[in-house]
């Protein structure tokens, strides 16, 4: 076996022995949802609404989970090592092990009170989504930096595979972490649909259009986050433009104004050097005292 195929070899059985020490945290979690009992506090097809935002978000949660226990935990030694230590694990992970704890306790809370309409409102009303700020306005950058990791660095692109083998599915790590910033955002929609079926009459209502208003002002922080770069390009490319268009314009009126200028004479070929003649034209600005009696005595000698 090759130099590299051992330390590949080594990387994949340290990895192993890491990530089946790290136990998912999804045990505890209720998973059963009896629809009789939901169709008593809700009507039917906002029960059918409740459902899918309890099932999504157990799913979510066990991405969130997937990322912490299947990538973050068994690399985190071997990142602070080879791929520039703390300031690496910041830029592609971000506040991920803060959304991690944030949902599970949501989800808790959902599932704990999802026979009572208030219970389940009042998780959400409680719940501060503020961390995903932080996470949103980092993670064009952090899918960059993975994305130049993996192509730069043959090591780092060798644990990441070994860890989504572990994982046994098909998604790769950049496609785990996309999971919040399209989690965030749906919310959103789910509390519209659930609000339009439950029915004005429901006594649940107002606290759910709460929740609905909360959601709706989260997304929108969001996606102001999330258009800023996009904001910043296009500013700088104006200017850019801008700039451009003033020295075109200054070109332009150069131009103009060398139009208006006579051209300057054709060259002529020198002909003979003329002989100095003692003309009076050539004393008649006398420049100096010298020059001055000079021009006397000619008169005077031109007068005899």
């Amino acid at each position: 076996m090759t130099a590299e195929g051992t330390s590949s070899h080594k990387a994949e059985q340290s990895l192993h022995k890491q990530r089946h020490s790290c136990v998912f945290m999804l045990t505890g979690l209720s998973t059963e949802i009896k629809d009789d009992q939901l169709l008593q506090a809700w009507t039917a097809k906002s029960a059918f609404v409740v459902r899918e935002i309890i099932q999504t978000e157990r799913l979510y949660v066990q991405s969130l989970d997937e990322i912490v226990q299947g990538y973050l935990t068994p690399l985190y030694g071997s990142l602070l090592s080879t791929c520039g230590g703390p300031s690496f694990i910041q830029t592609v992970f971000s506040n991920v092990v803060k959304l991690c704890n944030l949902h599970r306790e949501l989800l808790q809370n959902i599932q704990a009170g999802r026979y009572s309409p208030e219970d389940f409102s009042r998780a959400f009303l409680e719940t501060d989504f503020s961390q995903y700020n932080v996470y949103c306005l980092n993670y064009q950058q952090s899918n960059q930096y993975l994305q130049k990791s993996l192509a730069e660095n043959k090591f780092f692109r060798l644990q990441i595979e070994i860890c989504q083998r572990g994982l046994s599915h098909t998604l790769p790590l950049d496609a785990l972490l996309i999971k919040p910033v399209q989690r965030i955002l749906k919310y959103r929609l789910l509390f519209e649909e659930l609000i339009k079926h439950i029915g004005r009459q429901h006594t649940s209502y107002k606290t759910l259009e709460d929740v609905l208003d909360k959601m709706t002002s989260v997304a929108d922080e969001i996606n102001t986050h999330l258009k800023q770069p996009v904001r910043q390009q296009k500013l700088k490319a104006g200017d850019v433009a801008k700039r451009r268009s003033r020295e075109v314009q200054e070109l332009q009126q150069r131009r103009k104004l060398g139009m208006g200028r006579a051209s300057p004479p054709p060259s002529q070929a020198p002909g003979p050097t003329p002989r100095k003649s003692m003309e009076v034209e050539d004393m008649s600005q006398p420049q100096s005292v010298k020059q001055l009696r000079h021009y006397f005595e000619v008169m005077a000698t031109a007068m005899s």
